[in-house]
């Protein structure tokens, strides 16, 4: 196997592939041992450890000493955070644990200090020893003539401009999290420009990361392998951008099989590169991994034994921190298009409010939401519209859903035209009759009856036609039954790509979305958290389910996010509402309900008087929305609330 060598500052070259020693949790002496003895064995000459990860002494003997003489592997230790106050200290720690005769690169492992040790109390930038203070501290150790190399760890660039300011030494490296879905395009930019060598940890992402998963990537790794005629994995084709980017890569596995295809480094043809280097592109795909490193907004956790607070946006140079953390799943529709399973709706609970929705999906945009709900009726895509243009974020990585008014059926292109007018975007991800009823002459004109002209049918049969424009990708129906779908799906030459429905715990449309999925119909849920005090929101059972959710996640977990994960779980879009930042923030965090809370869930509206709607914007009462429940196709029980 050849492995690359990269060119540091200095002049030194650094195996592009190295072995991260960090276990997952601190010690593990013995384990190191074989793993680092396995990986000499392999070829590996490149060891990454750290005083806290508690394992440098590796057992004895150590390692390397058995195996290889020190000057012909590539040691690098990263230093404490309680011992910025004496770097020379932690330096002859960690030199006498290793037992090696100097330490190839030394790095400050994070640019925060500890006071008294790793449990004490974390200082503010402005507090000394500062960052810079430590650095400086850290220079002198190249005169002792045992270390040949300094460098940092979880540096931004604004972290770093600071520490340049002042360094008589640029820093040889900045090792960083790195990965398709958190590829730090702009720090490594930043760091190629000052000379400084960017190291990847956690190269592979950490709990199941999306992209092992994903099927172009699997595709392309297939690919590979018929063209070189041998297998090569996912893990290869990521670890391969990395290198080809001109990062030094350490992932971390003590199975064999696994440190040898890390180790073979692949060079990948142009095309695969472009997927990998794009994948954080994806919608809800551009986040960090490491959930050791970032618990929750305002949290720096070491990863080791406990949690330090400190101001992470002025740390860490970040505005954009909070979502990090947070994955979304992808939903395909029968179109092949992936969806955001989250999403943002943006009724504002009436029509206009353009000042609001615009500060709303702006700040659902900076959160980390990649799908929009609106409609003509709600009086405000002209807004929406305009905080995703505003956002700089690319048109094409976000999923925007508006839909044609009732007055507008017998003219669904007129009705498409002003959408993509106020919205002032190049097209629209889906279009959706908004509901089947028809209205003549505006808002306040004749509703309408099943069998007048226009029909549902035929402006279905219309909106068909809007895809030959090219400025729509999907149509779909909402507020559509069983039994409107039936009659649809007689003359539809295009079956819709979704249906949006009220959907939640009291309402859930089982029936429904058992058709639906029979037919390739995706079902999106309105209102999925309900309306108006729904009522499992102060259910004790739906509560403590919540706390336990809590207590195994070690994260605080709301009843909201169980009904928003019970109902991805399900297969289904959710397009909660909230203006709200702390709320944001939870909707779009998805959860995996284990079985017996899923099950509390999907079972809730069997409780005595819980299976009706909430929506009472749409029911207010029989006839409301223009036509009776029999002509809806809607099911009632034997009290009269709707249950489909």
């Amino acid at each position: 196997m050849t492995v690359p060598l990269l060119k540091l500052n200095t002049g030194t070259e650094v195996p592009a592939i190295g072995l991260g020693c960090w276990l997952g949790h601190p010690g593990g002496g013995e384990e190191t041992y074989e793993m680092v003895k396995t990986a000499l064995k392999l070829g590996y000459r490149h060891f990454d450890t750290a005083s806290a990860y508690e394992n440098e002494e590796g057992g004895e003997p150590s390692a390397s000493r058995v195996y290889l003489a020190p000057k012909y592997s590539f040691l690098l230790s990263l230093r404490r955070d309680s011992d910025h106050d004496d770097p020379l200290r932690g330096f002859e720690s960690s030199l006498k644990a290793l037992d090696v005769g100097y330490i190839d690169m030394f790095l400050m492992h994070w640019p925060i200090a500890h006071i008294g040790s790793f449990t004490g109390p974390a200082l503010q930038p402005d507090e000394s020893p500062t960052f810079v203070e430590t650095w400086l501290g850290m220079e002198k150790l190249l005169e002792t003539g045992k270390l040949k190399h300094i460098g940092v760890s979880n540096f931004s660039v604004k972290n770093l401009e600071i520490l340049l300011e002042k360094a008589t030494v640029v820093p040889s490296a900045n090792q960083v999290e790195l990965h398709p879905c958190y590829p730090q395009n702009k720090l490594l930019e930043y760091c190629r420009s000052k000379g400084i060598q960017v190291t990847a940890y956690c190269p592979l992402g950490q709990y199941k990361s999306p992209f092992f998963s994903d099927p172009e990537l699997n595709q392309a790794a297939t690919q590979m392998s018929t063209s070189l005629s041998r297998p090569v994995a996912v893990s290869q084709i990521v670890l391969g951008w990395a290198v080809q980017r001109g990062t030094i890569v350490i992932p971390k596995s003590s199975n064999e099989g696994r440190l040898k295809q890390n180790l073979e480094f692949i060079s990948l043809p142009d095309d695969v590169f472009k997927i990998v280097d794009e994948f954080h592109k994806k919608p809800g795909m551009h986040k960090a991994l490491d959930r050791y490193t970032l618990a929750k907004p305002g949290t720096v956790v070491d990863g080791l034994l406990t949690v330090h607070v400190c101001n992470i946006h002025y740390q860490f140079g970040s505005e954009d921190v909070q979502v990090l953390d947070m994955t979304v799943p992808l939903i395909k529709l029968n179109t092949g298009a992936k969806v955001p399973a989250v999403g943002l709706g943006c009724w504002m609970g009436r029509p206009g409010g353009d000042e609001e929705a615009y500060e709303m999906v702006k700040l659902g945009l900076k959160l980390g939401y990649r799908h929009f709900d609106t409609a003509s009726r709600y009086k405000n895509e002209e807004a929406v519209g305009k905080a995703i243009r505003d956002s700089g974020i690319p048109r094409s990585e976000v999923f925007v859903t508006t839909k044609l008014v009732d007055w507008d059926h017998d003219d669904p292109l007129r009705g498409f035209e002003g959408s993509l007018k106020a919205l002032d975007i190049d097209y629209i991800d889906l279009y959706l009759m908004h509901w089947p009823m028809a209205r003549l002459g505006g808002r306040d004109g004749k509703i309408c009856q099943p069998e007048e002209s226009p029909t549902f049918v035929e402006t279905w049969l219309a909106m068909e036609k809007l895809l030959g424009t090219g400025k729509v990708k999907q149509i779909g129906v909402s507020n559509f039954s069983i039994k409107t779908l039936n009659t649809l799906l007689e003359k539809a030459t295009v079956v819709p790509a979704v249906n949006q429905v009220e959907l939640h715990p009291c309402y859930p449309q089982n029936e429904l979305l058992g058709y639906c999925k029979s037919k390739g119909i995706h079902l999106i849920a309105y209102c999925p958290l309900g309306q108006y005090r729904s009522p499992f929101f102060s259910d004790t059972v739906f509560i403590e389910a919540a706390s336990r959710l809590s207590n195994s996640l070690s994260k605080p977990i709301t009843p909201s996010q169980l009904v928003l994960s019970w109902a991805v779980q399900r297969g289904t879009i959710v397009i909660p509402k909230s203006s709200k930042e702390e709320r944001l923030k939870q909707n779009i965090d998805i959860i995996t309900l284990p079985d017996d809370v899923f099950k509390i869930v999907d079972e809730y509206h069997k409780r005595p008087g819980m299976h009706k709607t909430l929506d009472e914007y749409a029911l207010r009462d029989p006839g409301t929305v223009g036509w009776t429940y029999e002509q809806m196709g809607w099911n009632l029980d034997k009290e009269g609330n709707v249950v489909e």
